[in-house]
């Protein structure tokens, strides 16, 4: 079996079961193949009757170490396959030719991402950190595998490390705790796991963080007001977005949003 596991673990709030929300609509919305969907959250969540029914499985658990909660991903999955995704994304458009090409690996992070207008991040202002030192250039915000024992391992190695640093502390001088991407770009950047980075950008998605966007380069910054949902597609200004969009900002994931992103899958 094939599907998507979504991250919605929150402890402030329900903002990420409502991203979680977009998001599995979305997916039920615009995908011909592999349309189920599993949602990870906080066991204290409380989920209406109709997020009942939308998500096909429903993963409530505990942690004290919520940023690195993505380790646990091999462990929770239900999927023979995975997509594990950040709830704070999109699917803007269908995407199910990605599970034959996916399928021939053990495991795929993507290498690069996009801005809003479609374009290679180059250089990304989110990556430097990783550069200086010598972690993979990996974005954790989407990334698949299958169960195999390439995959098990690179898992059991994350938890491994994110437990050492939890007790030792990070290592690097410009983050304070261990997060998922800086965990498995550690990883990743031994030798063994170098397949499992995607750098042809045919699994990729589109990164909506400040610093790598052109419009903040040139003075201007995007808004919430900027973000539209139309019963034709997902648009950031004027650039209609298309695969997967990692939108970042919790606040973009109102009601109104909600509502219109629902009504594709009704």
């Amino acid at each position: 079996m094939k599907g998507w596991l979504i991250w919605a673990y929150d402890t402030s709030g329900d903002q990420y079961l409502r991203a979680a929300t977009i998001l599995a609509n979305s997916i039920k919305a615009t995908q011909k193949h592999n349309n189920t969907v599993a949602v990870v959250v906080n066991q204290q969540a409380s989920l209406s009757e109709t997020q009942r029914e939308l998500f096909d499985y429903i993963i409530p658990v505990h942690t004290d170490r919520p940023k690195e909660i993505m380790t646990l991903g091999y462990a929770l999955s239900p999927f023979q396959e995975t997509i594990s995704i950040e709830a704070d994304c999109i699917v803007c458009s269908d995407v199910s030719h990605w599970w034959n090409v996916l399928g021939q690996h053990d495991i795929l992070f993507p290498g690069q991402v996009q801005d809003v207008c479609g374009n290679t991040i180059v250089d990304s202002y989110y990556r430097r950190g990783f550069n200086k030192h010598g972690l993979a250039e990996i974005w954790s915000g989407m990334f698949y595998w299958q169960k195999s024992a390439m995959a098990s391992n690179l898992f059991k190695s994350a938890t491994t490390l994110g437990t050492h640093w939890f007790d030792t502390g990070m290592p690097f001088e410009w983050t304070e705790n261990a997060a998922n991407d800086e965990i498995f770009a550690s990883v990743l950047s031994q030798e063994q796991y170098q397949i499992c980075i995607d750098t042809a950008g045919f699994f990729t998605f589109t990164h909506n963080r400040t610093h790598d966007q052109p419009q903040y380069l040139s003075g201007q910054e995007l808004t919430s007001a900027d973000f539209n949902v139309t019963p034709k597609g997902v648009w950031i200004g004027p650039w209609r977005q298309q695969g997967v969009l990692h939108y970042h900002h919790k606040h973009w994931a109102t009601v109104k949003i909600e509502q219109q992103v629902g009504a594709w899958n009704e």
